[in-house]
This record gives C-alpha cells, sequence and structure tokens, in this order.
C-alpha cells in the first residue's frame, strides 16, 4: 500500500513504475506483464500531465511481477490511498477503524511516502504524527497476533528538487544521501522517543527501511536531463515485491502453524517451539538489503551506459568517484553482496583505477609541438605506442582517448613533414652542386647562357621549402 500525505508524491511513484518497467527493466531485475489500463493511464498522466492524486480513497492497481530467472510470477495489487483519508488517518488518535485501515492492517507491505524537498520543520510535524499513526498500528496488528517483520518503506520522494544549481551527478548523489541521513536521524529519534515510552507490543513489529527516489532526473552540469529516466524506483519496488511477497508466504505459514497448534493435543508446546524457530529461520533467510546494497544499487541506476559518458571529465572531477568506489570495496559487507553488484563495483573500481592515472599521465607529457629536436619526437611516438597506448579499445572516444588521438597524429605529422624537409634539401643540395661541379658537361661544350638560367631558376625566391 502506498501511504502519505498530501502532495508527498506517492500515486507519482506508480507512474515512474510503470515508465521503469519499459526503460529500466535491468533495474527492476523482471518486468511487469498484464498491467491493469489505469496503471499506463497513470504513467501518461504523471509524464505528461503533473502529479496526480487519486479521486477515491483507494484506487487497486494489479499486474504481475516476474522476476528474472523464474518462472512464476508474482501477482500484486498495489493500493494507492487518497492524500486527504491518509491524513485524516495519520492525525485520529482514535484507534485503528474503517475501510482504508482495514485494508492497510492487511497489505503485506508498507510505503510512507514523504516530500524530500519539504523543510525540516515540516517533516518534523509529519514525523510526529507518523509515529503516533505506527505505534496505532502495531499495537493493533499485535491484538491481532500477527506476525513480525512487516515492511515498511520511509521513501523520499522529489529527490530532483533538492539538487543545487550547477551541481553535477555525484554532487547531486551526495545531496540525496546527506538528506537521507539528516531525514533518517531525526525519524530515527522519534522512534527511540516510542520505543523508551511504550512496551514493544508482542507481535505486530514493523521492519522499517529508508529509501530515495525521484519521478525524474533533474538538469545536472555535465549530464543532460532525462525527464523519463527515474532514479530509485526500480530498485524500490523490486525490494518491495520481493519483501512482501517474503511476508505473505510467512504469515500464510504462521495461520497455517497457528491452526494446526490449535487443533493439537499432543505435542502442542513441542509444535510451538517448531513453529517459532520456523519464524527465527525465515526471518533469517530474508534479510532486508544492506544499506551497501542500496548504495550500490542507486550508484548504478544513476551511472551512464558507455565509459564515454562515465569517464568524461578531469581527473579532479573523477577522483571522488574513485574514492567513493574504493570506499565501498572496503566495506565489511562489501562480500556479502549479490555477486551481479559486486562485479558491477569491482568493474567500476579498476576502470577508474586505470583510465584515471593514464589522463593524468597524457596530460603531463609535453605536446608534440613543444619538442625541441627529432629525437624528442621519435621518443613520444614510442612512449604513445607503449606505455601510453590506451589500455582498453572502448575508451578511444573518452576525453583521454581524443587527447592520445590528437597527440599521436601531431606527432606523425611534425615526423612526416620534417622527413619531407630533409627530403627537399637532400634534392635542393644535389642540384645546387650538380650545377657548382658542371656535373653532365664538358668544358668545351658548356652552354654558359643556359648554366646561368639554370642558377637563377636554382636561386629563385619562390621556390621554397614545404611546410
Amino acid at each position: 500500500m502506498l501511504f502519505g500525505l498530501p502532495g508527498a508524491g506517492k500515486s507519482s511513484l506508480l507512474g515512474a513504475l510503470a515508465q521503469a518497467a519499459e526503460s529500466q527493466p535491468h533495474l527492476l531485475d523482471g518486468r511487469i506483464a498484464d498491467p491493469s489500463p489505469n496503471l499506463a493511464d497513470l504513467r501518461r498522466s504523471v509524464y505528461h500531465h503533473g502529479s496526480p492524486e487519486p479521486g477515491h480513497q483507494i484506487v487497486s492497481y494489479s499486474f504481475d511481477y516476474e522476476p528474472a530467472g523464474k518462472s512464476t510470477p508474482l501477482g500484486a495489487v498495489v493500493l494507492d490511498c487518497d492524500g486527504r483519508a491518509a491524513d485524516a488517518l495519520i492525525r485520529n488518535p482514535a484507534p485503528i477503524a474503517g475501510a482504508l485501515s482495514q485494508e492497510m492492517l492487511n497489505a503485506d507491505a508498507l510505503v510512507l511516502a514523504v516530500d524530500a524537498s519539504a523543510p525540516l520543520e515540516r517533516l518534523d510535524a509529519d514525523f510526529g504524527e507518523f509515529d503516533g499513526f505506527l505505534r496505532r498500528m502495531e499495537h493493533h496488528r499485535g491484538e491481532r497476533t500477527e506476525i513480525g517483520g512487516l515492511p515498511v518503506f520511509l521513501v523520499l520522494t522529489k529527490c530532483d528538487k533538492i539538487a543545487r544549481p550547477g551541481a553535477t551527478t555525484a554532487d547531486w548523489l551526495e545531496q540525496i544521501e546527506e538528506r537521507k541521513r539528516e531525514i533518517g536521524r531525526r525519524f530515527r529519534k522519534f522512534l527511540a522517543g516510542r520505543e523508551a515510552a511504550h512496551q514493544p507490543a508482542a507481535f505486530g513489529r514493523i521492519h522499517l527501511q529508508l529509501w530515495a527516489t525521484a519521478v525524474w532526473r533533474p538538469s545536472l552540469a555535465g549530464a543532460e536531463a532525462n525527464p523519463a529516466d527515474p532514479y530509485g524506483v526500480a530498485e524500490l519496488f523490486r525490494q518491495c515485491l520481493d519483501q512482501a511477497a517474503t511476508f505473505r508466504d510467512r504469515r500464510d505459514n504462521s495461520a497455517h502453524r497457528l491452526v494446526q497448534m490449535t487443533l493439537a493435543t499432543v505435542g502442542g508446546v513441542l509444535a510451538l517451539l517448531v513453529a517459532a524457530a520456523s519464524l527465527v529461520a525465515s526471518d533469517a533467510l530474508h534479510q532486508p538489503p544492506s544499506a551497501l546494497q542500496i548504495q550500490v544499487e542507486s550508484l548504478r541506476s544513476m551511472e551512464a551506459p558507455t565509459a564515454v559518458e562515465r569517464l568524461r571529465g578531469s581527473p579532479e572531477r573523477l577522483r571522488p568517484h574513485l574514492d567513493q568506489w574504493r570506499t565501498i570495496h572496503d566495506d565489511t559487507d562489501f562480500a556479502r553482496l549479490p555477486s551481479g553488484l559486486r562485479v558491477y563495483a569491482e568493474d567500476r573500481l579498476s576502470e577508474l583505477e586505470t583510465y584515471i592515472p593514464w589522463l593524468e599521465k597524457l596530460e603531463e607529457t609535453p605536446p608534440p609541438r613543444e619538442a625541441v629536436t627529432e629525437e624528442e619526437l621519435r621518443d613520444l611516438r614510442a612512449e604513445l605506442a607503449g606505455p601510453l597506448a590506451p589500455p582498453r579499445a572502448d575508451w578511444d572516444a573518452t576525453d583521454a582517448g581524443r587527447l592520445w588521438t590528437a597527440r599521436a597524429a601531431e606527432v606523425k605529422a611534425l615526423l612526416t613533414a620534417i622527413d619531407d624537409l630533409r627530403t627537399w634539401y637532400q634534392r635542393a643540395y644535389d642540384d645546387a652542386d650538380a650545377l657548382w661541379t658542371f656535373t653532365g658537361h664538358t668544358a668545351g661544350g658548356l652552354d654558359w647562357t643556359g648554366w646561368a638560367r639554370d642558377v637563377e631558376k636554382r636561386l629563385d625566391p619562390s621556390k621554397k621549402p614545404p611546410h
């Protein structure tokens, strides 16, 4: 269920999911099949007419999610609530009741949407209301003896609005992380106060996770804005659907075990212990993604698909990216990342560790035109063909690749010009020497008039050396 106050952008998240299913299937790690028509309508509304809000208290969107590598699709129903109804429910101190409340209590995952660009003071007030609402929700679920671990995602929406003027992609990602840290710190403060003031429920506990999204990406320095390219949305729904399915299986299994335990007359205590152990094992096997996994997935979703785009800029601009990937690689959780993410992170680290030194060495190499001797040019040609040669074939069009191509072409042109000039002077010398030594003439048969004409022709100022 998508839940949030008016203007939080929760409905736009669903439109962005439909968009991501088309433009970012690799981030969704699967495909959306047989979506309800209103999901396509919502997508068009979001990307062509703004950010809509549902017209009814609850709007249902259904589709099949087909995870990559799995033959069985996952049927999903996403409920989008009206912001005004959510506001009334959040701010109402009475026990949770009504259709909207029941749909929420029956949900397998809950998405709480908050506007990341909102003033922190307003977010603090909203968090205070969320705190009371979550406390009542846990209490009500506890009375129903619901299993713990309900996935609840606190989702920061509209992250495109926090990009500062002139910010690069790296700057924007850092701004998002700063906002996540600040909002996470403030919300954890409310949660800590709740834990200290209230006895935790025996059942019905929730598992809260923080996420950042943008329906489209802002205009950033060095990168073009892509209004049809969501940020963090595909990854959010992939995790949400996966954890919701896991929670549903656990809840169904728990209900089945509860019936068995109620009807059992022999071995009841043993059955209870087995059920409890199964729940613990289930929790252990279905751990939520780590902060490092979320960070790597976010970086992967932001990075350009080609080396030319990823490696654009000076070493000073690229070095923070290198430091970021080194920090990720050195993290204690790195070995526990999914293999695909580990390989991706290692590739990015290796790419930057190889490219940046190559670019720096090329920039430190004097331009060929500054060479004083032919030997210096030939040494530079040998360097360009050896230690300074492109490390990878697909780097020809990068900034360093273009610099290498320009330097190599200039060296070749200068050496060719030297050879042409040497050839011209050698021919001029040979012609002049032939005139000086009367080569091909006898003393008695010399045509002095013709010889003088040949000398004047050789001394003609218009006959200049090449280049």
